[in-house]
């Protein structure tokens, strides 16, 4: 065997025998943190939301909300926000890998996620605000803003986008189920 590859070899071997290491000594979900820091789940102020500093994250608010600086507007749902609610909550524990965090408002109107990588269990953050809105034609109306971020890393490889994407389009479908939803659930 070549020295090239025998360096290679052991330049692979020693972060992966280390990684493997550390989650028998503290878990695979204290990894990370352990290695880089804890995770904070602060709320979100949708009104005002966090500068992104690196490409890692995905808002998606409704027209108005977050200072414009949303990735994507997020649809209305022709349902009161207990239901929306109820929808959300149902698709999310859809999802492996996801830990509900305590409540982050008093009005029960803003709710975080811990989301892990399936195989190195990196966290992302997903907060999400649900919105009730003036009825329309008599037809109850709610909405949500949804910011979800990695915490290490400067990239996500598109993964917080598709995920808050998987998780609108699991939100409409079970709302097309419901009695009060019309047929037109984004």
């Amino acid at each position: 065997m070549s020295t090239f590859l025998i360096a290679l070899a052991v330049l692979v071997a020693v972060p992966v025998l280390g990684y493997f290491g550390l989650a028998v000594a503290v878990g695979r979900d204290a990894v990370w943190e352990t290695l880089l820091g804890p995770v904070g789940h602060p709320p979100v102020d949708f009104s005002d939301p966090p500068e992104v500093v690196t490409p890692n994250s995905h808002l998606v608010c409704p027209d108005g909300w977050c200072d414009g600086r949303q990735d994507a507007e997020s649809p209305v749902f022709p349902v009161s926000m207990d239901e929306l609610r109820a929808a959300w909550r149902a698709a999310m524990a859809d999802l492996p890998h996801v830990t509900p965090l305590p409540a982050l408002s008093d009005g029960d109107t803003q709710w975080a996620y811990e989301a892990r990588t399936p195989l190195l269990r990196f966290p992302d953050t997903l907060t999400v605000r649900f919105i009730a809105l003036d009825p329309a034609d008599g037809q109850p109306r709610s909405t949500l803003a949804v910011l979800s971020r990695s915490h290490y890393g400067h990239g996500d490889v598109g993964a917080n986008r598709a995920r808050v994407e998987r998780l609108f389009a699991a939100v409409a479908a079970r709302l097309a189920a419901y009695p009060s939803a019309s047929s037109s659930v984004p």
